[in-house]
């Protein structure tokens, strides 16, 4: 279970602060991009680089979309799936199975309080072989809306999934004998 690179989250909240000025907006906003482009074009080879820094430019372009309808969480959840995509291609560019996911696919709260069995019924990614490499501190509320788990909700995250995949892994087996 993975958290956003370095300061991404503290500097996602300063892009959310600055909507309300263009020219700070368009600045940070440029600023964030090419660091954390530049910690992919350190980290892995150049072709996985490059399929990477597309994803997170894509990602940035909706950002301005985001922040009229007040979708701040989708903001803040940019920096979890960058860092939970970097680590499962650095893992794979070494010879290694790993995969990345989004426990927005499957986790699930209804306020604070974690849905246990609408969240394992989505586990279908953990069934397959390899590392997985799940990001943290982001889930989603039972309406579908992205929601974060506050600070220090990337080792909350992790002790979350540690439950469900343990819960899918006795249910599990114990329909097999």
């Amino acid at each position: 279970v993975v958290s956003a690179p370095g300061d991404t989250t503290d500097e996602l909240l300063a892009l959310i602060d600055s909507r309300e000025q263009p020219e700070l907006f368009a600045a940070l906003l440029q600023q964030l991009t090419e660091k954390l482009g530049l910690l992919i074009q350190r980290t892995l080879n150049e072709q996985n680089a490059a399929v990477l820094i597309s994803k997170v430019q894509s990602c940035f372009v909706k950002v301005p979309g985001f922040l009229p309808a007040a979708k701040f969480n989708d903001v803040l959840a940019i920096g979890e799936p960058l860092s939970s995509h970097l680590l499962a291609a650095l893992l794979n560019q070494q010879g290694l199975t790993a995969t990345a996911i989004d426990a927005r696919d499957f986790l699930r709260l209804d306020g604070s309080e974690v849905q246990y069995e609408v969240s394992s019924s989505w586990l279908a990614p953990f069934e397959t072989s390899g590392i997985k490499v799940v990001t943290g501190y982001i889930a989603r509320d039972l309406q579908g809306n992205s929601i974060t788990l506050g600070r220090n909700g990337s080792d909350y995250s992790a002790t979350i999934v540690g439950r469900l995949v343990t819960v899918s892994y006795t249910h599990l087996r114990a329909h097999e004998t």
